[in-house]
């Protein structure tokens, strides 16, 4: 009951915080029709990479991640829509030169809209957002005949604050923190001496069962983004460090911790 309480209360205030963020953006209600910028592009992240699985060893393993993806963006006056999608692997050792590899796919939904703030602020937006994110673990000499993961598909809030510096260039910082989450992890005990890691699918279909709806209680994530964005006529070209904190507690703890850098470029599309 402890969680409902507080699942509501964050829920209320988030309401509150966006429809008043809305009624500051009917102000302007022309310019919100008119779309400021509309693009399509590539992103590329590398950094850090660790996992902690403890279902198999309680021991951290870190290392490096590199991903690729594709984005979209859309911003009014009043409203921003981002769409992300990528695809990325890590290669990780522990302490003791064990190997493991995360396979992690991944699709961001965000849908913000704009306080109206003083300028010298900066802009203040917020929204909802849907983090849907898959990571497939393999943990090289101490299991290599089972598929362990962690699928998280959550709804949660989304902020950003953006700044203008120059007549070109704009710092940006996006922050979600998904608060209902629809959670897949293995069982406790594996029956199968083998599982068919041989089979494309497998990796799709059994990271997929047995989803469950969890809350803050059980289950933690953070994303964050820190860029500054240069946009010419024609393009958006982003530079900066993309953050992504997981811990889940059933059926035993699994922490995910990525520091990466990122670089992505868009075209600018339609008129």
């Amino acid at each position: 009951m402890r969680s409902i309480h507080a699942l509501m209360s964050l829920l209320t205030v988030l309401l509150a915080i966006f429809f008043q963020g809305t009624n500051w953006s009917w102000a302007k209600e022309d310019e919100n029709l008119s779309v400021k910028s509309n693009h399509l592009g590539i992103n590329i992240n590398c950094g850090l990479a660790s996992y902690r699985e403890d279902l198999v060893v309680p021991l951290g393993f870190h290392g490096i991640g590199l991903s690729l993806g594709v984005i979209y963006s859309r911003q009014t006056e009043g409203n921003s829509l981002n769409v992300r999608w990528k695809f990325g692997f890590g290669y990780m050792q522990n302490r003791n030169d064990h190997e493991a590899l995360i396979v992690v796919q991944e699709i961001r939904l965000s849908w913000l809209k704009k306080f109206t703030v003083h300028q010298r602020y900066g802009e203040f937006w917020s929204g909802i957002c849907l983090p849907l994110q898959m990571n497939n673990l393999f943990w090289g000499s101490w299991d290599d005949a089972h598929l362990y993961w962690l699928t998280a598909y959550g709804m949660g809030a989304a902020f950003q604050w953006q700044k203008k510096i120059s007549s070109d260039k704009q710092a940006l910082v996006r922050m979600e923190i998904p608060f209902m989450n629809w959670i897949s992890r293995p069982p406790r005990y594996r029956y199968s001496k083998q599982e068919p890691m041989h089979h494309l699918t497998y990796h799709y279909t059994e990271p997929n069962k047995s989803l469950h709806f969890e809350t803050l209680d059980d289950y933690q994530a953070l994303f964050l983004q820190v860029l500054l964005k240069k946009e010419t006529k024609r393009s958006l070209l982003n530079l900066g460090i993309e953050f992504q904190y997981n811990h889940f507690n059933k059926p035993e703890d699994i922490w995910g911790l990525n520091t990466l850098l990122l670089f992505s470029y868009q075209w600018r599309i339609g008129s």
